[in-house]
């Protein structure tokens, strides 16, 4: 892949299903339902939205919120799959891919 070629939809989404655990949805409060939803659905729409997810996500984890919520993101949950995600569109933007 090309340092200008962006990865699709389809490619995050196939990425998300090999890494991602499923969550007992349930027990999931809405806000980080939301989140996840919009993560396993494909609809994260260019690097610059999976970026600004990352640093939304980390923000989210700093706040008081419920545990419920956080372990969507942690330990091992969607945020190591937006983290890696950010980590490649990073690197090819820096032209290390």
């Amino acid at each position: 892949m090309s340092k200008d070629e962006k990865l699709t939809v389809m490619d995050y989404e196939e990425l998300a299903n090999l890494l991602i655990p499923l969550y007992r949805m349930k027990e999931i409060l809405m806000d980080a339902y939301e989140v996840v939803e919009r993560i396993r659905k494909g609809k994260i729409k260019d690097d610059d939205e999976w970026l600004q997810l990352r640093d939304d996500i980390m923000q989210f984890l700093k706040e008081d919120h419920p545990e419920e919520e956080k372990r969507c993101f942690r330990p091992f949950g969607y945020l190591e799959v937006v983290t890696m995600v950010c980590d490649g569109i990073e690197k090819r933007r820096n032209g290390e891919m």
